[in-house]
């Protein structure tokens, strides 16, 4: 597999795993979440880059677009993004379901991938 495709999983599970440490920590936290929000969407700008890169990768393929990590990217970048309603009424973030902790499982997927190349060991797949 190409380095950059290797160095874009690692990306991704480190901001993954870091997004559902925010989660869990604002979960228990409220008060403090309203802190979050340059963050958040920070993060979710590089989830996007990543989504993108991914579909390029995929040669912008349709199968790829409904494929479970990017319907996970979907649903947890685009309340980041969309803070009104469809009447142009601005809504709390917090009214949103929340599915960042969806995140984990682009993390599992991601980690999977990089153990799947052997580039952690350095050694020739078998």
């Amino acid at each position: 597999p190409p380095c950059g495709q290797v160095f874009l999983q690692i990306v991704q599970l480190a901001f993954s795993v870091t997004q559902v440490a925010y989660y869990a920590h604002f979960t228990y936290h409220p008060v403090h979440a309203k802190h979050n929000r340059d963050e958040e969407r920070l993060l979710s700008s590089i989830f996007i880059v990543i989504y993108l890169l991914d579909l390029l990768h995929a040669g912008f393929r349709q199968s790829r677009v409904w494929a479970s990590a990017s319907v996970v990217d979907v649903f947890t970048v685009t309340p980041v993004f969309l803070p009104a309603d469809f009447h142009r009424e601005a809504i709390s973030a917090d009214a949103w379901l929340n599915l960042r902790f969806l995140r984990i499982y682009r993390a599992l997927l991601a980690y999977e991938y990089i153990i799947s190349t052997d580039f952690v060991t350095n050694r020739a797949p078998e």
